[in-house]
C-alpha cells in the first residue's frame, strides 16, 4: 500500500512539474518586459527633472539594467539596478543633506500595476 501512494505521490511530483514547465517560458517573457518597464521608467524619472537635477554626464541612466533570474523551484526573479557606485547614495540621500532621489523604487511603485497585468496576461 506504501508503495502505490508512493507512485502516486510521484506521479502528481511529476504532473506538477510539467505543468509548471508549460507557463516557465510565458514567466520568463513576461519577467523580460517588466524589466524593460522598469528600467525604462526608471530611466525617466532620472532624466525628467522629477527630481531636483539628477543628471550630469548620464553616466547612471545609462547604467541602469535588469536581469532575469530562474530560480527553478522559486520562481522568475527581476533584478533591477546599476552598477555605479554612487546611485546607492543618489537612490538613498546622504548623512551630508542629499535628498534620496528613490528612482528605482519609485519607477517599480508607478509601474506596479502595468507589471501586475503583464504577469496575468502570461498566466492565461
Amino acid at each position: 500500500m506504501a508503495y502505490a501512494v508512493l507512485m502516486g505521490t510521484k506521479t502528481a511530483i511529476a504532473a506538477l512539474a510539467a505543468e509548471a514547465k508549460k507557463y516557465e517560458s510565458s514567466l520568463h517573457v513576461a519577467a523580460n518586459a517588466i524589466g524593460l518597464l522598469i528600467e525604462s521608467e526608471a530611466k525617466k524619472l532620472i532624466t525628467s527633472g522629477y527630481y531636483a537635477p539628477a543628471i550630469d554626464t548620464g553616466r547612471m541612466r545609462n547604467s541602469v539594467t535588469f536581469n532575469v533570474i530562474n530560480d527553478g523551484l522559486k520562481g522568475v526573479f527581476v533584478e533591477i539596478g546599476t552598477s555605479v557606485y554612487y546611485a546607492v547614495h543618489v537612490h538613498e540621500g546622504t548623512a551630508f543633506g542629499m535628498k534620496p532621489r528613490p528612482f528605482l523604487t519609485d519607477a517599480l511603485n508607478n509601474q506596479k500595476e502595468n507589471a501586475e497585468k503583464i504577469i496575468i496576461a502570461a498566466m492565461r
